[in-house]
């Protein structure tokens, strides 16, 4: 259900109850709707994020994983790589970045004993 259906179907059960309510049950009535409308945005939100996600996220992987390969955060950009052909095997990237991912690991693994030696 889209968030302005949700909406307006809040303030319409609001309403209704509100007119057909005694007043004295007004404040307890008002409180439940308002913490379930918050509910319901909050799950509307989340939502939102979860197909936005679905929507970009791998170009969104892409680009870190760019930015991490030339920012020499190999160790990043090992980890970006993973992720992309875990969620996204029909990426028309993967097989650029699965023959990629010999050589940014072997970089990660240099990367880690550098930081390794200056501990």
């Amino acid at each position: 259900m889209e968030p302005d259906k949700i909406l307006i179907a809040a303030i319409a059960v609001t309403l209704i109850i509100f007119i057909t309510t005694p007043e004295d049950n007004h404040k307890k009535i008002t409180k439940e709707i308002n913490y379930q409308t918050q509910s319901l945005v909050i799950a509307v939100d989340k939502l939102e994020k979860e197909v936005d996600e679905l929507r970009n996220e791998e170009a969104r992987l892409i680009g870190l994983i760019e930015i991490s390969r030339d920012s020499n955060k190999f160790t990043d950009a090992k980890r970006y790589i993973n992720l992309l052909l875990l969620k996204h095997p029909e990426s028309q990237k993967k097989q650029y970045y699965s023959s990629l991912l010999p050589e940014i690991e072997q970089k990660a693994s240099e990367e880690q004993a550098e930081l390794e030696k200056k501990k």
